[in-house]
């Protein structure tokens, strides 16, 4: 009991004396203790800070180096696409030449930016630990498209190469009318001879008119 009694009276004790030390201080006193706390809590500030920056400065650089090398190659990719289609259109349209050697040289510079993606996808599934980045199953799936596309592109400049095949109907006048156009010329031709050849009466001239 004694002692309880003896540390209740000691807490208040040693915290009146804090107080009353501090209420001793001069001005100058307690100005400095007040200018080293501001100092101490600048300095703190300061450090976290420094240290905030710069994780998020390694965040940004770390970010930067593993996503600029692939939106720039997505850029040209799609880059090179647009062109290929459109080449293909203006082909399609006009049949220059010109247009097929622009789709065969971009076709060339898109399959080594699907390379350049397959690289950059390879990385950055070894940085990761995983088997496929995200990177690397949409380069797949790109991949994948192409691979359907382009026999698409290269059975249109087929076509309008040909143009038989390109005009069915036209195909069918040449390919199957005209032998049967022939044979009713020649029949016609001898039905006309062979009317010239009776007796020129007024029935049988009207009828060659209507022949003719």
């Amino acid at each position: 009991m004694a002692w309880r009694s003896y540390a209740t009276n000691a807490l208040p004790l040693h915290h009146n004396n804090g107080m009353n030390f501090f209420k001793n201080l001069s001005i100058g006193g307690k100005l400095n203790i007040g200018f080293g706390i501001l100092v101490a809590l600048t300095l703190a500030v300061v450090m976290l800070g420094y240290l905030v920056g710069q994780r998020v400065t390694a965040s940004i650089n770390r970010t930067t180096d593993e996503r600029a090398p692939t939106t720039l190659a997505s850029a040209r990719a799609q880059a090179d696409l647009l062109r290929m289609v459109s080449a293909v259109q203006g082909y399609l349209a006009l049949g220059d030449p010109e247009y097929r050697t622009s789709y065969e040289r971009t076709n060339d510079a898109f399959l080594k930016d699907l390379h350049d993606l397959d690289t950059l996808a390879q990385s950055s599934a070894a940085q990761t630990n995983v088997s496929t980045s995200e990177l690397g199953r949409r380069t797949g799936d790109l991949k994948a498209a192409f691979a359907q596309w382009s026999p698409l592109a290269t059975q249109l400049f087929n076509l309008r190469d040909d143009q038989l095949q390109r005009e069915p109907a036209l195909r069918i006048l040449i390919q199957d009318a005209n032998p049967l156009l022939a044979t009713i010329q020649v029949d016609l031709g001898m039905m006309l001879n062979a009317q010239r050849q009776r007796e020129p009466t007024p029935q049988n001239q009207t009828l060659l008119s209507d022949m003719a």
